[in-house]
């Protein structure tokens, strides 16, 4: 079965509390809420599936490439667009807000990250961020992956 290849164009727009809430132009209805200051504006293209053949990175699951970071409070306050960018690099599938570091701690599948063995813990990264937020890279802290 062939599919058109098509997009949806998700936009944010200010929300109370200088929060962007993230709208699909054509249903008006909300589809997450992003952290920002209302004269931020994210334009975020969502490709729908189609038959295409799957793209790099696809195998984050089948190979287990999980994997702990974090991003400051500060950054995302000052930077959100960075921020987003980091973000756009894996997938979250847990974030926690750790007050006594003041940053949020992210689990994440991402490419970008070695394999781990099932059932160990997921390995901590850091953040590079270089050429004026253009260029993510994340570096692995701790090599030892035996749970």
């Amino acid at each position: 079965m062939e599919h058109a290849p098509s997009t949806t164009m998700l936009q944010t727009t200010p929300a109370d509390g200088g929060a962007n809430i993230i709208r699909s132009p054509e249903s008006e209805s909300p589809v997450g809420a992003a952290s920002a200051s209302p004269e931020v504006r994210a334009v975020v293209e969502q490709p729908v599936a189609d038959d295409s053949p799957s793209p790099a990175g696809s195998d984050v699951f089948e190979k287990n490439r999980i994997g702990r970071f974090y991003i400051s409070r500060e950054l995302i306050a000052r930077d959100p667009v960075t921020a987003l960018r980091v973000l756009g690099h894996c997938i979250v599938v847990r974030c926690e807000m750790m007050f006594y570091r003041n940053n949020f701690e992210y689990m994440a599948f991402s490419p970008d990250f070695e394999s781990v063995k099932e059932g160990s813990i997921a390995p901590e990264y850091e953040v590079f961020i270089s050429d004026f937020g253009h260029k993510i890279e994340f570096k692995q802290l701790n090599q030892s992956n035996e749970g």
